[in-house]
């Protein structure tokens, strides 16, 4: 039957989907055997194909494509796959396994790609909660890397990406050091966790910019690690010296993206330094007024990428802490105010009024609204200056 014919009655719906997914998978398929898979336009039409999978709902294949078509991409963030439950995350192995096996087909067992999909891999096994195997997958993606990558025919462009992915890797190997489970010989684990996170920081600022990104989000890595490994004063000695090295930083010549990405980096490691202060040191005013700094920053790194309503529920998230430390100070009007603001505005998003966050902050109110009735007559003093926090 002529390919016209075959499909002319696939005009509405599900059946024109799936017509445009094959005849995109017919123009890649000529695009990889004359241009090969590395070639823009090839992957051009990986990315295409990538959005109309995930449209009709194919994970299998928008998984595939999309990983395809973002090899070479800075952050590998084309396609986010958040299953809620553990046999998704089961499904998502299976899916990613065979996913590997392609590319070692496409492009070997000693690719850059195919370190990129171990990589996916390990991901997929630390979300599984089986970090001891994620170590091991990281491990062989680093290895290829070590043995293989840049060489000196690299061009600038996909060095930097090498270099990008080579960092995240390591950032990612720290990371499931630092989720094995308790036991003896939990100490080492982080030793090792701490190592590996230096040396993510170490190759980004040595052939990157100690001014990239991902330099913020390492940092943060290593705060939380110090956390559980109940390095506070550590944390917190990190977390300022990052802090005065942003606000040191005159940003001469940074694009707005650049800039609003840097404000909400920022609001992230202000937001940890609070929490510090909060539930260690139990220190709630300088909590609130870090809490507070926090909240304007993000504020403003969300306004120039107009993703404010996007964004909502980490300003929710500070002023639920916010909630928190008033209710520790007494200041129990004030607190239930702040919660009813809350809860009001999850009423605006679709489905939130129901969410675990606003289940805990309902819960929240419960505890302000009985202690306001138990104490409320011996805390009557009001917060000071809580306008200038």
């Amino acid at each position: 039957m002529p390919y016209t014919n075959k499909y002319k009655i696939l005009n509405y719906g599900s059946a024109k989907k799936r017509r445009n997914e094959h005849v995109s998978e017919i123009v890649l398929t000529y695009k990889i055997d004359v241009l090969g898979h590395n070639n823009p336009l090839t992957q051009k039409t990986y990315k295409k194909l990538a959005l109309i999978c995930k449209n009709n709902g194919d994970t299998y294949n928008a998984l595939k494509y999309a990983r395809f078509t973002s090899m070479y991409d800075k952050i590998n963030s084309f396609y986010k796959f958040e299953p809620t439950c553990v046999e998704n995350y089961d499904s998502l192995k299976v899916t990613i396994h065979e996913y590997v096996q392609l590319i070692a087909k496409a492009f070997g067992r000693y690719s850059f790609e195919f370190a990129i999909s171990l990589n996916e891999l390990g991901l997929c096994l630390l979300r599984l909660n089986k970090p001891d195997q994620a170590v091991n997958t990281f491990l062989r993606a680093i290895k290829i890397f070590e043995d293989y990558y840049p060489d000196e025919r690299t061009v600038k462009k996909t060095r930097d990406s090498i270099y990008i992915w080579y960092a995240t890797i390591y950032n990612n190997l720290a990371l499931a050091y630092s989720q094995v489970p308790d036991n003896t010989q939990q100490k080492i684990k982080y030793v090792q966790a701490e190592k590996f996170y230096y040396k993510s920081l170490d190759i980004l600022k040595e052939y990157i910019d100690e001014k990239h990104p991902r330099v913020f989000k390492i940092i943060n890595d290593i705060a939380i690690l110090y956390e559980r490994w109940g390095k506070i004063k550590n944390a917190k000695i990190l977390l300022k010296q990052q802090l005065e090295f942003i606000t040191s930083d005159r940003l001469v010549g940074i694009s707005k993206s650049n800039y609003a990405t840097k404000l909400r980096d920022h609001a992230t490691l202000q937001y940890n330094l609070a929490r510090l202060y909060h539930e260690y040191d139990n220190n709630y005013h300088v909590a609130i007024k870090e809490y507070k700094l926090s909240q304007k920053i993000y504020r403003k790194g969300s306004e120039e990428l107009n993703l404010f309503d996007m964004d909502i529920f980490f300003i929710l998230k500070i002023d639920n802490q916010i909630g928190i430390c008033l209710l520790q100070l007494g200041e129990y009007e004030q607190a239930e105010v702040l919660y009813n603001d809350i809860l009001k505005r999850l009423q605006c998003k679709n489905g939130a009024e129901e969410s675990a966050f606003a289940i805990k902050v309902h819960l929240n109110l419960d505890i302000v609204r009985k202690r306001q009735r138990k104490y409320g007559h011996i805390y009557n003093k009001r917060y000071e200056n809580r306008d200038d926090v």
